[in-house]
């Protein structure tokens, strides 16, 4: 029986295949080093319930992906929405991550593959 270990290791393959999370991590959120700045863009695998019925088990997993603000030392004075820090692109590229994970989850291989 290991459908815990496939799980996390098929999650793992594809959010390093991304080509921008750098880590990869699996665990409590509080054991994660979160001032180290080298390990960013850092996605958190952290494993929740399990329910089971007749035949299935139902596993809830939450998936984190994390990047660091940085914030300009000037201070653009004409445009407050760009410039002042790298937040849309965090967003923008953090966003491309869960997507690409739904979309491999949902329609790539690893939908056909037995867990």
């Amino acid at each position: 029986m290991r459908q815990v270990y496939t799980l996390l290791d098929k999650l793992k393959t594809i959010l390093r295949a991304n080509g921008i999370s750098k880590t990869v991590t699996f665990g409590d959120i509080l054991q994660v080093d979160l001032n180290k700045t080298t390990i960013y863009p850092l996605a958190h695998i952290i494993f929740g319930n399990v329910t089971f019925t007749d035949r299935i088990m139902t596993a809830t997993l939450q998936v984190l992906c994390l990047d660091i603000v940085d914030v300009n030392k000037e201070k653009q004075t004409e445009d407050n929405f760009y410039g002042n820090d790298n937040l849309q692109d965090v967003l923008n590229t953090q966003l491309r991550v869960i997507n690409d994970l739904q979309q491999e989850l949902r329609r790539g291989d690893t939908f056909y593959d037995d867990c």
